[in-house]
């Protein structure tokens, strides 16, 4: 059977555009991830500063899927972990991993994982399912951030839950709401969630 000539270059441009987003989204989202970091507001009290990482690590996962958007979140952690300051209070090394923050950091990848999951590959996941993938990508970064930090510190899980999790709460769920607004709107208009 001959193919058309047309057929075999549309294919081929479909398979070119695919492995451009597969590229380019999970630079676009890892790049976003450092700039996030890069507005840090020490809180007192917490080893944990307010940043804007909790927000892009929702994001990612809703707009760019479970695959791409975690990988997205990957990468820009190795990055700080390679030396890079693009961790909060530009700070880079795999010293930060380790330290108070690190558990937060670690939640990232699994928290846009079950974003992506959970708001589903639909362009017509409305802002309900969203902000629901959302609140539970914020449940898994409390709950893994909450573990390492007690662990380290040596404080039980309720009292480092209240310097690391219970001031963030407010802010943090603007945020989800704020991504899950925002998620639908760029799903609609962007082919951003990788094949």
């Amino acid at each position: 059977m001959v193919v058309s000539g047309p057929s075999v270059t549309t294919s081929a441009a479909r398979g070119a555009g695919g492995i451009a987003r597969s590229i380019t989204v999970p630079a676009m989202f890892a790049a976003m991830m450092c700039a996030s970091a890069a507005i840090s507001i020490p809180l007192p009290g917490s080893a944990v500063p307010i940043t804007f990482q909790v927000f892009v690590t929702l994001l990612a996962g809703a707009v760019a899927g479970p695959r791409a958007g975690t990988m997205a979140v990957i990468v820009y952690i190795l990055l700080g972990s390679a030396g890079l300051p693009v961790f909060s209070m530009m700070r880079g090394g795999f010293s930060v991993l380790l330290g108070p923050t690190g558990g937060y950091l670690a939640a990232f990848p699994l928290a846009t994982a079950v974003v992506g999951l959970l708001a589903g590959p639909s362009k017509r996941a409305g802002v309900a399912r969203t902000l629901v993938s959302m609140i539970a990508g914020l449940a898994v970064i409390y709950f893994v951030g909450t573990l390492r930090l007690a662990w380290i510190t040596g404080k039980p899980a309720g009292a480092a839950a209240s310097v690391a999790v219970v001031p963030f709460i407010p802010l943090d769920t603007a945020k989800a709401v704020a991504a899950a607004v925002l998620a639908p709107r760029l799903r609609a208009i962007a082919p951003l969630r990788a094949p």
